[in-house]
């Protein structure tokens, strides 16, 4: 009976650690009013196919914060966390949900916030506010090579380039009123159409965007600015 006793006894100690670790887990998961939680979803092999499409970064200084803006840059729905350090986006979840208590690998940005788990993506959901309006209102094409300085910030060169993208980061990471795209890959920020006696025909920014080519990014020597606006 005291043997009895005693397995009974230590049975529930265990139990009472697994549980304790599995609330510690939950509360380590990162809130924010930008993006909701919605839990732990198994990677391959564990599942058919990835919960998230799309990876789009791995950093050894990776948070939720860091995905969340990553994901949003390029207007996805949702962000995943895989690893500790892996950043993927997609805007549907193609997985059956487990318990947090499987993504538990510490983020290698915060030892406060766990990343996923090595077959595991944590996923959350970014909250739609007001979106950026796209196609923007155009102000017009200017004559710029680079360095006429129609737009003051040179913010991004990227290989995907595309209107969104630019707009997004302009406003997010320096709240600009203007937009503007070069030689279809470079990205412009600024508050103001600093030479606006540089405007010319928009034939000189007929370049596609390589992530869209349904858009405009420019030319050789023509920068297509754009207005940032906003849409309920």
């Amino acid at each position: 009976m005291q043997r009895s006793l005693a397995t009974g006894t230590a049975v529930l100690l265990i139990s009472a650690a697994i549980l304790a670790n599995f609330f510690t887990h939950v509360e380590s998961l990162k809130t924010n009013s930008n993006y909701q939680y919605q839990g732990c979803f198994p990677e391959a092999p564990y599942a058919q196919v990835a919960p998230l499409k799309d990876k789009v970064d791995n950093s050894s200084k990776m948070t939720a914060d860091v995905c969340a803006e990553q994901c949003a840059l390029n207007d996805y729905a949702y962000f995943g966390l895989q690893r500790g350090s892996e950043c993927w986006c997609g805007n549907w979840i193609k997985a059956p949900k487990l318990l947090p208590s499987f993504c538990k690998t510490i983020c290698t940005g915060s030892s406060a916030e766990t990343c996923g788990g090595k077959g595991y993506v944590q996923i959350y959901k970014g909250v739609r506010t007001a979106s950026l309006m796209i196609p923007a209102p155009m102000v017009g094409c200017f004559v710029d090579d680079g360095s006429n300085n129609i737009l003051v910030t040179q913010a991004a060169t990227d290989v995907s380039m595309n209107q969104r993208f630019c707009a997004r980061i302009c406003n997010k990471q320096y709240t600009a009123s203007f937009f503007g795209l070069l030689n279809g890959t470079k990205c412009y920020c600024g508050n103001e159409i600093v030479k606006e006696d540089y405007l010319t025909n928009k034939r000189y920014c007929n370049l596609n965007c390589p992530g869209n080519r349904k858009e405009k990014c420019g030319g050789e020597i023509g920068m297509l600015a754009f207005e940032i606006f906003f849409s309920e």
